[in-house]
């Protein structure tokens, strides 16, 4: 008996909750389009995540967000 190996799509997602249902959103339509794949939400915690005392715009810019997403997705280029 063969094992077929199946590749995961990963769809990188912060934690909140707003984020979380917009990669949920496109998971399905990914799902929609291509039923045959596999897709799962991986969450991404940034520094933005994890200062809740600091307002964002006293923290810094984008690269607070951005920066991790964009590492998380590197490994699978």
């Amino acid at each position: 008996m063969q094992t077929e190996k199946r590749t995961v799509f990963k769809i990188g997602s912060r934690q909140s909750q707003l984020a979380l249902i917009q990669s949920k959103q496109i998971k399905k339509q990914l799902k929609a389009l291509y039923p045959d794949l596999t897709f799962k939400i991986v969450p991404i915690s940034t520094k933005g995540d994890q200062i809740l005392d600091v307002a964002l715009s006293k923290i810094g810019t984008i690269s607070f967000v951005g920066a991790p997403c964009y590492a998380a997705y590197l490994p699978f280029q």
